[in-house]
């Protein structure tokens, strides 16, 4: 079932959405995502079938592997463009929605051993890239965060599976009160 949906980039220009899952990697060509900004995936693909870029614009972050990075996808496609731009018909230039799973497939592993792109488009419903990994870079991670110090767990709460990372790093050194561990 479709319905109509405004196109955020666009003011004033109404889509129909149809409901649906959108599997673009074959017609993908470049681009890059960006989630240096917490909260907010922004960038820019480009598809064969398609004029233009298509601007990317979505809420949440990457997966735990890159969370914070930015990556850059390329592709190929070597078909017919009259059936790439069949394919791509009614794909929105403008891509706004919230973030399903976006992994590289690194390590540690949140959802698949592979790259995987997935989000929820207020235009197109659902939309999936699955790249080849040799196809994404990833540019930038963010640093681990430091070990936090004693007065930064002071009155912390810990769950049960960190008291034995707590222990061995020398942190914990206290007795349980009230669900709250002290240091």
């Amino acid at each position: 079932m479709a319905r109509l949906a405004r196109e955020t980039c666009h003011p004033g220009h109404e889509l129909e959405v149809q409901n649906m899952t959108w599997r673009p990697t074959k017609f993908l060509l470049e681009g890059e995502l960006d989630n240096s900004k917490p909260g907010r995936v922004t960038g820019w693909l480009r598809f064969a079938g398609l004029e233009g870029t298509v601007t990317v614009n979505l809420k949440g972050d990457f997966d735990r592997d890159i969370r914070g990075a930015r990556i850059v996808l390329r592709g190929r496609y070597s078909g017919k463009p009259l059936e790439a731009e069949d394919e791509m018909e009614g794909f929105a230039q403008c891509q706004t929605g919230v973030v399903g799973n976006i992994t590289a497939g690194l390590v540690p592993q949140a959802y698949a051993p592979y790259p995987y792109i997935e989000w929820l488009s207020d235009s197109n419903d659902r939309v999936v890239l699955m790249p080849e990994a040799e196809h994404v870079t990833v540019i930038s991670t963010v640093s681990a965060p430091a070990e936090p110090d004693r007065r930064q767990l002071r009155g912390a709460v810990v769950r049960r599976t960190e008291l034995p990372a707590l222990n061995a790093s020398g942190l914990f050194q206290g007795r349980q009160t009230e669900g709250r561990y002290g240091v």
